[in-house]
């Protein structure tokens, strides 16, 4: 039996064919699956388009799963409907399995660790929503960075600190909402880590066994060069790129 858990894929309305691939992947090999929260992006999109979008494509084999859905900071509650059920058998804030003697508490974790909207409502407000849209797209890659992943990491400090509080001596808290992946069984915490940005994270648990996996979902391939001509082309248009970073070659 394995089960799968996985979070903080914030999808849109806008597809990316080989993120999609790598999430049928992983979902086809699994028995079970739970998405612990923030599966799409209710500050870019609304619920009704995600349904309508390419990525829809994988409710089917989500839905073939049984599929529990976990609601987190970006994809609440109240901005969803009914057709949860296109992609899941159960919707909660968090659920508890018992796995080998321990006893696996997985919720999102924003319930623990809140986000602005959670502090201030009148952030979560659909025309406001749309604002914070711009500032997330901008901080989401700030966030890659070193000082980025300095910042978040005490997210998960903070969780770890309430977590230590709460005398659950038999249960692993499994959380995603950071985006910084951690395995750490003498904290009891686990944080499954994000799948966006051609970076990777999961839980797989394979019948009592736990495994956190990271990995990229594709390598940037430099193309074939057959000549010294082509090299030295290759290094001009090297030298003066002045666009994104090429996928893979960042942080």
């Amino acid at each position: 039996m394995i089960t799968l858990i996985f979070s903080d894929t914030h999808l849109t309305r806008r597809f990316e064919k080989r993120r999609f691939n790598y999430l049928k992947k992983i979902i086809v090999e699994a028995d079970k699956v739970i998405i612990n929260g923030d599966f799409w992006d209710g500050y870019f999109v609304d619920f009704d388009k995600f349904i309508k979008s390419r990525w829809s494509q994988l409710f089917p084999i989500l839905k073939a799963r049984e599929t529990v859905y976990l609601y987190g900071n970006h994809d609440r509650r109240e901005w969803c409907n009914e057709k949860v059920f296109l992609f899941s058998d159960k919707q909660a804030e968090m659920i508890k399995i018992k796995l080998a003697g321990k006893i696996l508490r997985i919720e999102h974790g924003n319930k623990i660790v809140p986000d602005p909207g959670d502090i201030y409502p009148w952030i979560i407000d659909k025309r406001i929503r749309r604002i914070i849209a711009f500032f997330i797209l901008i901080i989401g890659r700030v966030l890659l960075t070193h000082m980025g992943k300095k910042y978040l990491r005490k997210w998960n400090r903070r969780i770890k600190d309430w977590w230590k509080k709460q005398y659950a001596k038999n249960q692993i808290l499994v959380c995603g909402h950071t985006h910084v992946a951690e395995f750490n069984l003498i904290a009891r915490y686990i944080n499954v880590g994000f799948i966006r940005y051609n970076y990777a994270h999961y839980l797989k648990i394979v019948d009592d066994k736990l495994e956190l996996v990271e990995e990229r979902y594709y390598r940037f391939r430099l193309p074939k060069l057959h000549s010294t001509a082509a090299l030295s082309r290759f290094s001009k248009r090297q030298a003066t790129f002045t666009g994104p970073t090429p996928p893979g070659t960042g942080v």
